[in-house]
């Protein structure tokens, strides 16, 4: 995997790469897997400027759009990032979030959510498994379905409400093209 990080990843990540036509056998089929790693990850808030606002799991194990049960077409900016909605004082911009979304519900549960003072970049962990880690077995519940993708249980640390998540480390070699690519259910 570290080669093909290398190869393929030096400017972005798996998640913001853009596919090209010299890609390997190998790494397409990493590629098509990105949509199943997707649901799987939730993103740590930083500066906001990685996250998808509607898109990606970052106020909880779901999407904003499934939260709300929302179709993409739904919303009038869809690629949004979270750092749209967070002033320059490091609030969140309830302005504009009560301007978007009308569930008050889920804009409290936005503004309890804690802003870094600090420029830190956004991250992520996964998202199944309430270590943060990725685990084969959480992986293979996504796949299957068979276990429900409820919120983890998150370690809370450090002052405030600030959720950390370990980073998880695995080889997208192993787990994806060795056991779910091969047997085609990506």
């Amino acid at each position: 995997m570290q080669s093909m990080q290398a190869k393929y990843l030096l400017k972005t990540n798996l998640l913001e790469y853009t596919s090209k036509g010299t890609n390997s056998l190998v790494w397409q089929n990493v590629l098509r897997c990105r949509q199943l790693l997707r649901q799987g990850i939730r993103w740590k808030l930083g500066k906001g400027d990685k996250i998808l606002f509607w898109l990606d799991n970052w106020l909880d194990s779901r999407s904003l759009l499934d939260i709300l049960i929302l179709h993409v077409d739904a919303v009038s900016h869809p690629y949004a990032k979270v750092s749209n909605f967070i002033t320059s004082q490091k609030m969140w911009d309830l302005y504009k979030l009560n301007q978007l979304i009308h569930n008050n519900t889920i804009i409290q549960q936005i503004h309890r959510l804690d802003i870094p003072i600090s420029n830190i970049k956004d991250s992520f962990c996964w998202g199944l498994h309430s270590s943060g880690e990725f685990t084969t077995k959480s992986a293979t519940w996504l796949v299957y379905k068979t276990k429900p993708l409820s919120g983890p249980d998150w370690e809370i640390s450090g002052y405030g409400k600030f959720i950390l998540c370990r980073r998880f480390k695995f080889s997208f070699y192993r787990f994806f093209i060795a056991r779910f690519l091969y047997k085609g259910y990506c």
